[in-house]
């Protein structure tokens, strides 16, 4: 009898010496509908398990809560990075944008906005940087004055004046307008039906009688250039 590892010797050289055909073979080509009729009804069914689980509704009121509560972070960082209209950096009282609006672009009062030398004409740089400095400290000397003097009371008439056209619209002209456009829809209701009943049969029977006029096309023979005979040239 042979020993265990004899054996062994021997299925390790049947197998060696087994043709590669053996040892592999190929797999039936597997068409793309056979693949999905296997695929599909697994899905189907994982689906069909999925909706007929049952709802727990305090878990949707949670997290449509959470839902509301990162909306309503998110607006509350939208607006503190955009600032109101009272405070921000797109405020009017911030320090460092005075004009977020951008209403004033046409106002360029820099040195070099104002003073410019063509080629050929050249101030020495002494003199240059001394106008520059005059220039400037005079133009904020005299602006900060003349704010500092008049500012608050011209702020004041501007509040005043803008809260009154304000109130206007708000309480005179918008009710007006409100009411002439009631009124002017009764009057359009009104003027269709006229049009309506008076001008649209009118109109009908005007197209009809024009409709069986005939126009003819006609060429006329050509006319002599001569001037006529005028009896009374002396």
């Amino acid at each position: 009898m042979l020993t265990d590892a004899a054996k062994a010797n021997t299925r390790e050289t049947e197998r060696h010496e087994r043709p590669v055909s053996s040892l592999w073979r190929p797999r039936a080509p597997v068409s793309v509908s056979d693949r999905y009729s296997q695929v599909l009804p697994a899905c189907m069914t994982s689906f069909v398990m999925h909706l007929s689980r049952p709802v727990d509704p305090n878990k949707l009121e949670a997290d449509d809560a959470d839902l509301q509560e990162e909306h309503r972070k998110d607006s509350a960082q939208e607006k503190k990075s955009k600032g109101s209209r009272m405070g921000g950096a797109a405020s009017p009282f911030a320090m460092d944008n005075r004009d977020p609006n951008n209403l004033n672009p046409h106002i360029q009062v820099l040195w070099d906005d104002i003073v410019g030398e063509p080629e050929g004409l050249r101030t020495p740089d002494g003199c240059w940087n001394c106008s520059i400095k005059c220039y400037d400290g005079t133009r904020r000397c005299c602006y900060v004055l003349l704010v500092v003097l008049f500012a608050p009371f011209i702020a004041c008439c501007n509040g005043c004046q803008f809260a009154c056209l304000a109130f206007n619209q708000v309480w005179c002209v918008g009710p007006c307008l409100r009411l002439w456009k009631i009124n002017m829809a009764t009057v359009k209701r009104f003027w269709e039906t006229w049009l309506l009943a008076v001008c649209s049969p009118i109109c009908d029977v005007c197209g009809i009688c024009f409709s069986k006029a005939k126009v003819r096309y006609q060429k006329l023979p050509d006319s002599n250039d001569q001037e006529p005979i005028d009896y009374f040239t002396v």
